[in-house]
C-alpha cells in the first residue's frame, strides 16, 4: 500500500502565503495621490471627480498632461453649493497658479455650471478655467451656464494666454460682469472685461469656436468711461483680445422648438 507523504509545517506555511499573495494581485489597486498627480492622462466622468482636479489646480498647474471627460455632466444636480462653499468657485487655475495642461472634453456637454457672485464680493475669472497659460482646451460643449465676475468675466475662461481653444461650443450661456465698487464707480471704477467663451485673451488661439444663445451682460454705471474710469469691454465671444488669432468663430441665435431664436446679448 502507497502512503501519502505528510505535508510539513513549512510547506504548509509557504503554500499559505503564495496563496495569500495571489489574492492579493487580484483586488482593485487604488492610486495613491502622489501616482494620481503624476498620471500623464485623467479621466472626469463625474462631478466628484472634476471638483477633486479643481481641488488640485490650486496647487497644481498640470503641465505636461491632459484631463479627458469620458461622459457629459449635468451639475444642476450635483452638490455645487458645498464646492462652492469649499473652494470659491468651481474653476481650474488661479492667478499664482494657471492652468498649463490640455482639456480635452472629447464631445462630451457640461451642463448648469452656476456661480452667481454676491453683488459685493470680489471674484475674477470666474470661469470653468480662471487663468490658462501655454494651455489647450477642445473639444467641449457648455450648456445653461451663468457665471458672474466683477472683472474679466467668461463662461469658458477669465484670462486666456498663450492658450489655444478650439471646438468649443457654448449653448445658452451667460457672463455677467458687474465690477464689485459697483455703488461707487462713478469715482472708483477700473473698467471690467467680460465675453461668453473668455474675458480675455492674450497671444492666442480661437478655432471653430461657437455662441449659441445666452449673452454677456453688465449692470455697472453707464457713465463711468466719462469720468476717468477704465473701458467696459463686452463681447459675444471674448471681451477683449490683444495679439490672438480668432477663426472659424462664430456668435449664432438659440432656436427653441418653436422655431424662434434669442441672439446672444
Amino acid at each position: 500500500m502507497k502512503h501519502r507523504r505528510r505535508e510539513s509545517i513549512g510547506e504548509r506555511a509557504a503554500s499559505l502565503a503564495l496563496a495569500a499573495l495571489m489574492l492579493f494581485a487580484c483586488l482593485p489597486f487604488a492610486a495613491s495621490p502622489q501616482a494620481h498627480a503624476d498620471a500623464t492622462v485623467l479621466e472626469v466622468g463625474s462631478f466628484d471627480a472634476l471638483v477633486s482636479l479643481v481641488r488640485q489646480s490650486q496647487t497644481d498647474a498640470f503641465e505636461g498632461r491632459t484631463i479627458v471627460l469620458t461622459a457629459d455632466l449635468d451639475l444642476t444636480g450635483s452638490n455645487m453649493d458645498a464646492a462652492m462653499q469649499e473652494l470659491g468657485h468651481l474653476s481650474f487655475g488661479s492667478s499664482s497658479v494657471p492652468f498649463k495642461g490640455t482639456f480635452d472634453g472629447q464631445g462630451h456637454a457640461i451642463a448648469g455650471l452656476d456661480y452667481n457672485r454676491a453683488l459685493f464680493v470680489p471674484a475674477a475669472d470666474t470661469g470653468l478655467f480662471a487663468q490658462t497659460q501655454g494651455a489647450t482646451i477642445k473639444n467641449l460643449v457648455m450648456r445653461d451656464a451663468y457665471v458672474g465676475a466683477d472683472f474679466r468675466g467668461g463662461v469658458l475662461v477669465g484670462l486666456a494666454q498663450d492658450t489655444r481653444i478650439e471646438n468649443v461650443t457654448l449653448i445658452n450661456c451667460t457672463s455677467s460682469v458687474t465690477p464689485a465698487n459697483n455703488a461707487i464707480s462713478l469715482i472708483t471704477n477700473a473698467g471690467l472685461a467680460g465675453g461668453v467663451l473668455a474675458g480675455e485673451v492674450n497671444n492666442s488661439v480661437l478655432y471653430n469656436c461657437e455662441v449659441r444663445g445666452g449673452g454677456a451682460i453688465n449692470t455697472s454705471t453707464a457713465g463711468v468711461t466719462a469720468l476717468g474710469g477704465e473701458g467696459l469691454y463686452l463681447g459675444g465671444l471674448v471681451g477683449t483680445a490683444s495679439g490672438s488669432t480668432i477663426e472659424y468663430c462664430r456668435v449664432t441665435p438659440q432656436v427653441d422648438s418653436a422655431g424662434t431664436g434669442s441672439s446672444p446679448t
